[in-house]
């Protein structure tokens, strides 16, 4: 049974299968290009705002007898980078030029998917994993952001793309569905374009810090739509 969410403008287009997680063998998969964050890229002010209040509050929780202000518990935040893996999978064969992997840098990277998607039709999916066992954190206090960085655009009568800047917090469709079966995205007229141009935060916040990481996601063959040029950083690989 597919879980199809609609949502145009000021929501994210997603879709996911309710049935049985699959382990997938991806030791054939190529290992993929990656570059360094776009100049001037930076975790946006009103993520920045959450995570130092969440931060607060569990310091807080944890230390009732503090006397420390809360710019001074700001200000001590320990923050330490997350280290994630990406996957790219087809569903159909030859939507992708081959399924490929990404070991990404701790902190992440930026992804340019005109290099790994084919024009035409067909489904893919995106797929992260993360260790959090070699970070001493529980995978419960995960929490995932995305903040878009395409244009809307026509299909048909059909308007996809979530626009410039949209702020939103995934976590729930993150852990309940891309967790399991991976973020399903169609390449069928650059559908994956108004899905994935943008960056997704993957955000721990407990009492031992903040743990953050980051992908981006661009297509440098469609320029226009994004809001800000593709510009890639340099290359890892």
């Amino acid at each position: 049974m597919k879980l199809i969410v609609l949502l145009v403008g000021a929501v994210l287009v997603f879709a996911g299968c309710e049935e049985e997680v699959t382990v997938i063998d991806r030791s054939q998969y190529s290992d993929g290009h990656i570059f360094s964050f776009e100049k001037g890229a930076a975790i946006p002010d009103r993520l920045v705002s959450y995570v130092e209040a969440e931060y607060v509050k569990k310091y807080r929780l944890a230390n009732p007898q503090t006397e420390r202000s809360d710019i001074e518990i700001i200000a001590a935040l320990p923050r330490r980078l997350l280290e994630l893996n990406l996957y790219l999978r087809e569903k159909n064969p030859g939507t992708l030029i081959d399924n490929t992997r990404f070991l990404l840098p701790a902190g992440g990277a930026a992804v340019d998917l005109g290099e790994f998607v084919n024009e035409g039709k067909g489904i893919f999916y995106i797929e992260w994993d993360h260790n959090f066992e070699a970070y001493d954190i529980e995978p419960a206090d995960l929490r995932v952001f995305f903040v878009s960085n395409n244009h809307r655009f026509a299909i048909g009568n059909q308007e996809y793309g979530t626009g410039c800047g949209k702020y939103f917090e995934i976590t729930n469709f993150y852990k309940t569905q891309i967790d399991k079966f991976g973020y399903e995205v169609a390449a069928a007229d650059k559908r994956y374009l108004g899905q994935l141009l943008g960056t997704f935060y993957f955000v721990v916040i407990n009492t031992s810090g903040v743990y953050v990481a980051a992908t981006s996601f661009l297509d440098t063959r469609y320029p226009k739509v994004h809001c800000l040029p593709p510009q890639l950083g340099g290359a890892y690989n």
